[in-house]
C-alpha cells in the first residue's frame, strides 16, 4: 500500500488480488532488470491524489470505461478487465462501468 499512496496520492484497502505482470527493461548502464507489479482492486478511503513525481507523470481518476482508451499495454487493458468483472460479480447492480441503482460505494474510476 506504500507504493500507492507514494504513487498517487491515496489511501486505499485491498479488496482482491487481480493478478500479477512481469516485465523487463534495460537500466542506463545497460544492465537487464526484471520487474513484477502486483495488481489489486483496491477501495479507496481517501478521494485527493497527489501531483506529479518522478515515477508518475498525472494521476487522475477517469470512468472505467475510458481507462481502456488512455492505456497503451495489453497486460494493463487485461487488468482493468479483471477488475471490471471483479466489480460486477461483487456488485450485481454494476453493469457496464456503471452502477445502476442503490447505494453505489463503490466508484467506477480507476
Amino acid at each position: 500500500m506504500r507504493e500507492v499512496k507514494e504513487e498517487s496520492g491515496i489511501d486505499a484497502l485491498v479488496v482482491h488480488p487481480l493478478g500479477e505482470v512481469d516485465y523487463f527493461f534495460r537500466k542506463s548502464g545497460g544492465g537487464l532488470i526484471h520487474k513484477t507489479v502486483y495488481h489489486f482492486l483496491l477501495e479507496a478511503t481517501s478521494d485527493r491524489l497527489g501531483g506529479p513525481n518522478w515515477e508518475v507523470s498525472e494521476a487522475r481518476w477517469v470512468d472505467i470505461n475510458q481507462a481502456d482508451d488512455l492505456l497503451t499495454y495489453a497486460k494493463d487493458k487485461d487488468v482493468v478487465a479483471m477488475a471490471l468483472t471483479e466489480l460486477r460479480r461483487r456488485y450485481p447492480e454494476f453493469s457496464d462501468g456503471q452502477p445502476t441503482g442503490g447505494d453505489n460505494k463503490s466508484n467506477a474510476t480507476a
